[in-house]
């Protein structure tokens, strides 16, 4: 069967993380060669692109209450961690063919309590942020870029402009360092700052990361073709959901755990991988994904999917939205193809979000479709019928 996705992580990888928990660079030639890649001195790394965003409100400290407008579609732990520090997350509402965030409906989600707006580059895509960094300034608003779905490499960082930027090496990210995170900041004191802040922090140790690096290993090997198959057949003899399964090897930072697992600094062993997966070229693998996505996109022109007029998309994940999700996933199944309707990515309730249903009806459509490098063209015809057949 073909899987729903692949760990974006080679072998050799993989070794060199678990070598790394015994040996490799110090901490602060980790820090040289990783300012060296981004070409940045305001810099941050962290447990988490996560743990960066929560060690940002600490050191704001803003008034409780205070809004925090966001794009309408975020992982679920951004708003917790907002709320956990008792500000109110605003979503604004979403151009669903660009992914773009709409104007009229930030200035209608905006009020004199906004003091923060977490912009997000969905599924792959790049937003031109232009009008949303001027909009910000007059209005003397904290603007933080969540790049963390659109990174093919450090030689892009996200909009200079900006006043924060965030990126995730995250277990199911593009170059996925099995977690990590970098903070790029335009004001160097605010930089100095957080530095100190997170050096509070007890590391997190090297042990976690190298049991962390063998189940990866193990999931790398269910990741091929026939021994996934063989998961889902036994999981369909053992009467299981093997999506529960999945979920559960994958998910970062258990929801209960959130807050005393964020507030932790990299171990050294982290360090060393990012250091390591910073120094690859992934251009051409990202091209690669393209590639096959753009095949796919030509097999069905007239089907419209989330962020197709996006100006630049690298496709990360190709999700689609229809009238019977699970219709399509039966059938893809049923052709030897794994999809999911599970997603990271979660509408954003509030009372100040009038287009709140029509976001979350829309976000019960969606279906995630295996769209990556190394699908044969049959498979994606595979695809394509049976995304006409859902409607």
């Amino acid at each position: 069967m073909l899987p729903r996705k692949q760990i974006d992580i080679a072998w050799s990888d993989l070794l060199a993380g678990l070598v790394g928990t015994m040996t490799g660079l110090n901490e602060a030639d980790c820090m040289q060669h990783i300012q060296q890649r981004w070409r940045q001195s305001s810099l941050l790394v962290c447990l988490s692109a996560r743990s960066a965003f929560d060690l940002l409100l600490q050191q704001l400290a803003l008034p409780l209450g205070s809004e925090v407008l966001v794009s309408a579609l975020t992982i679920p732990d951004m708003v917790r961690i907002i709320e956990h520090h008792g500000l109110v997350a605003v979503p604004v509402a979403i151009d669903p063919d660009t992914l773009a965030v709409r104007m009229p409906a930030l200035e209608a989600a905006s009020s004199n309590r906004s003091r923060v707006l977490v912009v997000a580059h969905l599924w792959g895509t790049r937003l031109d942020l232009s009008a949303l960094i001027d909009w910000a300034q007059t209005r003397k608003i904290l603007l933080v870029e969540d790049c963390a779905q659109a990174y093919e490499g450090c030689h892009w960082s996200g909009d200079p402009r900006s006043d924060v930027r965030l990126f995730s090496f995250g277990n199911i990210k593009t170059a996925t360092a099995l977690g990590g995170g970098v903070m790029l900041l335009k004001d160097q004191w605010l930089c100095r700052a957080l530095q100190q802040r997170q050096q509070t922090y007890a590391s997190s140790s090297n042990h976690r990361f190298a049991l962390k690096t063998i189940k990866y290993m193990g999931l790398k090997c269910l990741s091929m073709r026939l021994s996934y198959g063989l998961l889902v057949r036994l999981a369909q003899v053992l009467g299981a959901d093997y999506n529960v399964w999945i979920t559960q090897w994958v998910k970062g930072f258990p929801a209960a755990e959130l807050m005393p697992r964020l507030r932790q600094r990299p171990s050294l062993a982290l360090l060393r991988l990012l250091t390591r997966r910073f120094a690859q070229n992934i251009a051409s693998e990202v091209e690669k994904r393209q590639a096959v996505a753009h095949q796919f996109m030509a097999l069905c022109p007239e089907r419209p999917f989330p962020g197709h007029k996006a100006e630049h998309h690298s496709f990360w994940v190709f999700p689609v939205a229809v009238k019977r999700p699970q219709r399509l996933v039966d059938c893809l199944q049923q052709q030897g193809i794994d999809a999911t309707r599970q997603a990271t990515l979660e509408p954003v309730a509030g009372q100040f979000f009038p287009a709140a249903g029509a976001m979350q009806r829309w976000h019960q459509e969606f279906v995630y479709l295996p769209v990556y490098s190394g699908v044969s063209v049959a498979e994606l015809q595979k695809m394509a019928d049976c995304w006409q057949q859902a409607g």
